[in-house]
């Protein structure tokens, strides 16, 4: 496709995609509320397992590991963010989480509601990471710092909303990755992601496809009667697809 002079059209720039739409946004300090972060989390565990929201399925809730480990951070980060009279408190969250559950997420992590963790063990996330809402991590998947020895600045990743970091993955210094981004089980991200997209690989933003074209027809959100974007048949998919998205004919 050509440009009205003539020319291919200029292929936008991961910086220039990113700016397209707002990132996500982690709470700043004063926002984050110990209940209500919580039971935003809760719903979204419930969704992700496809369960109704019932004291049934509360209860049952209760015994999942992967619940507990997520409220013991956000213990961990309202009492690291709350008071230094609370600091043993959080240090004291943060290390019954390694030892009960086997995830290492630091306090001063400030992740958005609706936080899941769908298996506990190797989840780690280091200090000063910045998550948007509706953030899901599974089992050995890492964030934090690539460390100086890559020449690069070791400062910590910024994720938008909607992000799901499959089995294994890690994301890996000052970077950002933009909303509804799902990173394949085993990559390593260390460049920044654009929004809507799947990453396929390792080490490069160049290995990405758009997620929309990925998901089958099922598993793809639509638009519900009140304006919200919802997966009907499939809760673990979640946000309105990219604008001026159109599903392709399979016929």
């Amino acid at each position: 496709m050509t440009g009205d002079n003539g020319e291919e059209p200029k292929e936008l720039t991961v910086k220039e995609k990113l700016a397209l739409e707002p990132v996500g946004r982690a709470p700043e300090p004063h926002e984050i509320e110990l209940v209500s972060f919580i039971k935003a989390d809760l719903t979204e565990a419930l969704k992700l397992m496809n369960w109704e929201t019932t004291p049934a399925a509360m209860i049952k809730a209760m015994f999942l590991p992967s619940l507990w480990a997520v409220v013991f951070y956000r213990i961990s980060s309202w009492a690291y963010f709350r008071s230094r009279l609370l600091l043993p408190v959080s240090a004291l969250f943060f290390w019954l989480n390694i030892v009960l559950f086997g995830c290492e997420i630091s306090g001063t992590a400030r992740i958005g509601k609706g936080f899941v963790i769908a298996h506990t063990v190797g989840v780690g996330i280091g200090s000063d990471v910045q998550i948007g809402e509706r953030f899901r991590i599974m089992k050995g998947a890492t964030i934090g710092s690539t460390g100086r020895f890559m020449d690069r600045d070791p400062g910590m990743p910024t994720i938008g909303d909607d992000v799901w970091l499959l089995f294994s993955a890690a994301i890996g210094g000052k970077v950002t990755i933009g909303n509804r981004v799902m990173i394949s089980a085993g990559a390593g991200v260390v460049t920044d992601i654009p929004h809507h997209t799947f990453v396929l690989g390792n080490m490069t933003s160049k290995e990405t496809v758009d997620l929309d074209l990925v998901l089958p027809e099922w598993q793809r959100p639509v638009q519900m009667p009140d304006g919200t974007w919802d997966s009907p048949n499939c809760r673990t998919i979640f946000g309105p697809p990219k604008e001026g998205f159109e599903i392709p004919n399979s016929s």
